[in-house]
């Protein structure tokens, strides 16, 4: 992540140089990274990004792939699949999957199709979804088809 100070490793003070000395400078380090990044997280030792994130109280992103199926179970080509409130989505591909990165734990997907219900979909975390379709019957009602006329087959 740019501008944010992932951690500090506490060292020993060097010999002959003042504790005072070491005060001093940490305490404008300190105050650089605090004032430039937002953030400052002291620790020793390696942190990974699940431990930074859990640490922080921010979110972390993480990657979401499913199928989006019918009533029937049958794979749905095309699906939008967009995260609410942003201008991140996909669609579904000849299989009905999809995939979508760096997508918050908290966010709802929403996902539409002509013909089906729209639904909001609550991450919660999970990085697998399984999304079935109901189908629209109110928009299936609007539908009329007239036909006229007559046609030869030809010989």
């Amino acid at each position: 992540m740019k501008g944010i100070v992932h951690g500090i490793t506490v060292v020993r003070p060097v010999e002959g140089v003042s504790n005072k000395w070491i005060g001093i400078f940490g305490l404008i380090l300190s105050l650089y990274f605090y004032a430039g990044a937002g953030i400052l997280h002291a620790y020793t030792g390696t942190m990974t990004d699940k431990d930074y994130y859990s640490n922080s109280g921010i979110i972390a992103p993480i990657n979401i792939s499913g199928n989006v199926t019918d009533e029937s179970g049958e794979p749905l080509i095309g699906v939008n699949i967009q995260v609410k409130g942003t201008n991140q989505g996909t669609a579904t591909d000849f299989d009905g999957l999809f995939t979508l990165e760096d997508v918050a734990e908290d966010a709802i997907l929403v996902v539409s199709y002509i013909g089906y219900q729209t639904q909001e979909i609550p991450v919660n975390g999970q990085t697998t979804l399984s999304i079935t379709l109901i189908t629209d019957s109110q928009l299936l009602d609007e539908v009329v088809v007239v036909g006229y006329g007559t046609q030869k087959k030809p010989t």
